[in-house]
């Protein structure tokens, strides 16, 4: 249970919820959640799997994940790739262009020869 307390106190914090509202849900007293979030003790079973199925994450996840920062890497990848699409797209849109000044440049140049 190397995170569990860690990950406990993000997805509560994530959804918005106080350690009451949680207790409630798990019809359990709110200094029992403080006392998980602070490591001092750990749920049952029974508690840890109506945690999991309330966060929906895997146990492992729960226990063994650094789930905090896996998901600010998963949302720094996902701005990355955006921004990735985004400057693929500007540079199509200079070859384009740069496409375009070429055949206009060609086209004046005609048009000099002619006059």
């Amino acid at each position: 249970m190397i995170y569990f307390s860690k990950n406990l106190r993000f997805f509560r914090e994530k959804r918005k919820m106080t350690q009451g509202e949680l207790a409630k849900l798990l019809e359990l007293r709110s200094n029992s959640i403080s006392n998980y979030e602070k490591g001092v003790s750990q749920p049952d079973y029974s508690i840890l799997k109506r945690i999991v199925d309330i966060y929906e994450v895997s146990a492992h996840d729960i226990l063994y994940s650094d789930m905090e920062t896996i998901e600010t890497r998963d949302e720094e990848s996902r701005i990355l790739t955006s921004s990735d699409k985004t400057i693929k797209g500007l540079i199509e849109k200079l070859c384009d262009l740069s496409a375009e000044n070429a055949l206009l440049k060609k086209e004046n140049e005609k048009l000099k020869e002619r006059h």
